[in-house]
Order: C-alpha cells, then structure tokens, then sequence
C-alpha cells in the first residue's frame, strides 16, 4: 500500500512537469478503452474500494437480521468479525495512506524544484 500511494503522489507531480509524459498519459485518456476516466480514477479505485468494503458488510449483516430464519448461528457471526475487523484496519490504513502521500507530495516537489 505505501508503494501504491507512493508513485500515486509521483504520478501527480510528474503529471504537472513533463510534457512528453503528459501527452501520453493524454492519449491514454482518451482511447475508448478507458471510457473518458483519467489515470487518476483508475489509481484511486483500490482505495475507493477500502471505504466501501465495510458498507457493503454492514448492509450484509442487516439482511441477516432481517431473515433469522434464513441463517445459521455462525453466519452473523463471522459477518460480525468481518465487520469488526474492517473498522479496525480501516481508518489506520487510511491515515497511513494520507501521512505517505503527503510526505511522498513533499519530498516529489522538493526534488522537483
């Protein structure tokens, strides 16, 4: 993960700084292939899919609540842990990641200038 949001911080900087790298980054954009998304948006969905991972477990959960009649007893269970675990990796990775795309901004500018 801190090499993913690493190069994900040299990407935007290298972005704003050569233009070769620009013009291919552009075509890339723009084949029909990436369906109008930038390269950015690609990057950014792993860490999309971080905060919406215990969304989609509370919603699972909820459903299971629902329908007792529908479960086992170990079912919601490890729904529940699953949950549990989420939350707690969650917002330590996140703050991690931010912590590293700042100090990578940092340290990419610096270089740069």
């Amino acid at each position: 993960m801190y090499l993913f949001v690493r190069n994900l911080c040299y990407l935007f900087v290298k972005r704003r700084k050569q233009s070769e790298f620009v013009t291919a980054l552009s075509a890339l954009e723009h084949d029909p292939a990436a369906q109008s998304l930038t390269v950015q948006s690609f990057l950014i969905l792993p860490m999309q899919h971080i905060t919406r991972l215990p969304l989609l477990v509370d919603a699972i959960l909820h459903q299971l609540d629902a329908q007792p009649e529908k479960q086992s007893p170990h079912d919601y269970a490890a729904v529940n842990r699953c949950l549990e675990t989420l939350h707690s990796v969650r917002i330590p990775l996140l703050l991690f990641c931010n912590s590293v795309s700042h100090l990578s901004l940092h340290s990419s500018r610096a270089a740069t200038d």
